[in-house]
């Protein structure tokens, strides 16, 4: 399988939230979009987010605890051996393999 990644490390003694909007153009068993945090599998979309002839930007929202954590978005493939027969994927319906990821941002809590 392949993998396109970005990688956030962000230090914050008391957390916050990562936010960003999205489109996806991914399917299964061809690719799909995941969020990890230190590792962890914490968000995984493997489908368009087309509807009805409509492109929208999806937004996406996730509580990050204080520390120092690593945050990682990736676009991932599926090996050909669960399924990824690229040879038969109409791009129409299964999508192009692109993600758009736009206003990234990290907003810390800031109570006292």
């Amino acid at each position: 399988s392949k993998s396109s990644d970005i990688s956030l490390q962000v230090d914050s003694s008391r957390g916050g939230f990562l936010e960003f909007y999205y489109k996806a153009d991914v399917s299964w068993p061809y690719d799909r979009l995941v969020v990890r945090l230190n590792g962890a599998e914490k968000f995984a979309r493997t489908s368009v987010t087309r509807s009805n002839g409509r492109d929208p930007w999806v937004k996406f929202l996730m509580a990050v605890p204080g520390d120092v954590v690593q945050i990682t978005i990736s676009v991932e493939s599926y090996p050909a051996s669960e399924g990824g027969d690229y040879s038969a994927r109409d791009a129409g319906k299964d999508g192009t393999g692109f993600v758009y990821i736009d206003d990234l941002t990290f907003t810390a809590f800031n109570w006292r």
